[in-house]
């Protein structure tokens, strides 16, 4: 085996403005699906019959395809969103890096009350009894008094959670938000993606992977207030033409978060290699109505290189309005620290 070590996009310049972003996005990308995951929503299942895995290209009876496939995972909260184009055999191949991706969002889909394929995420820090979970009677947290992962900021009414995450591989989220962006595609647009299929393919994160180290970055914002993103977005872009940006922009939203990577695509973004070019922040409803909101947008740059698992520090902060003896504070969202 060899590890593909072509170089992906390198330099790039930020902003975050609405502005900035509605006539970055108009002017360079159209929209090949915008789409509002709503529980309401009926049952909706992409692909023909009988089915072709779209990432194997094996078909029945070679493999079974039995599992419900979510095109986004269950737990950012898809329970509308299917696929007939994923086999058994690469559905268990892909939780593996779903697994890394739940493991480093645990505690903002905990703190955000997103909903998973049968209730809420807790959140159990890694190496702590003390926890943070939703149940029938609602949220229920338990503190070990030697512990320290929640405590209260009086001077602020905030309760101050630090707790450190379960250990996950930066390389496997970036792969897993890959793979998603892939099962969005267009059938006509999968020719363009075949170093990144065959990445996928793979059962581990560095082998065959298609950029090289700096290049799996991710946008990633915060919005403050109770869950702004009650059920998960999601958006894929296509540049319109031979411009300085990226190919195809892909977005993820739910609870208080947004995620946004530009896909792998050596074929279509080989001009971009080692090259400095702009892109900005995808301009999300709040992003146009910050008065809205209780606080000020967060924006932060993600690199997602590394292979190996490791277990980050987070600190989060939750706004309360008072705290009534015997009864636990009432708070109105989450907040970084």
């Amino acid at each position: 085996m060899t590890e593909d070590t072509e170089q992906g996009p390198q330099t790039i310049a930020v902003e975050s403005t609405a502005l900035a972003g509605i006539t970055f996005y108009s002017a360079n990308y159209d929209t090949l699906h915008f789409k509002g995951l709503n529980l309401e929503n009926k049952k909706e299942i992409w692909g023909e019959r009988p089915p072709t895995c779209r990432f194997c290209r094996r078909t029945k009876p070679t493999v079974t395809f039995s599992k419900d496939a979510h095109l986004v995972p269950a737990f950012v909260g898809n329970k509308t969103l299917f696929s007939r184009y994923e086999c058994d055999d690469c559905n268990e191949r892909f939780s593996q890096f779903e697994d890394d991706l739940a493991k480093m969002t645990m505690g903002d889909r905990a703190i955000s009350q997103v909903p998973k394929r049968k209730g809420f995420t807790p959140l159990k820090p890694q190496g702590k009894k003390s926890s943070f979970v939703r149940d029938a009677a609602g949220v229920v947290i338990k503190q070990y008094a030697d512990e320290g992962v929640f405590t209260i900021d009086h001077e602020n009414s905030q309760m101050v959670i630090t707790y450190d995450t379960q250990p996950f591989r930066p390389l496997g989220v970036y792969k897993a938000l890959a793979k998603i962006a892939y099962g969005l595609l267009p059938e006509d647009e999968l020719p363009y993606f075949e170093e990144l299929r065959l990445w996928l393919l793979e059962k581990d994160v560095a082998t065959r992977k298609v950029y090289a180290d700096k290049g799996h970055w991710c946008f990633h914002t915060f919005v403050p207030g109770p869950s702004p993103f009650p059920r998960p977005i999601i958006a894929l872009l296509r540049r319109k033409a031979e411009v300085a940006a990226p190919y195809l922009m892909f977005f993820l939203a739910f609870g208080n978060w947004t995620y946004q990577i530009f896909v792998p695509c050596p074929k279509m973004d080989a001009q971009l290699a080692d090259k400095p070019f702009d892109v900005v922040v995808y301009p999300h409803l709040h992003m146009l109505q910050p008065w809205l909101l209780p606080g000020l947008i967060q924006t932060k740059q993600l690199f997602l290189d590394d292979p190996e698992r490791k277990s980050e520090n987070r600190i989060l902060r939750m706004h309360f309005d008072a705290i009534v003896p015997g009864a636990a504070p009432e708070v109105d969202g989450s907040q970084t620290g």
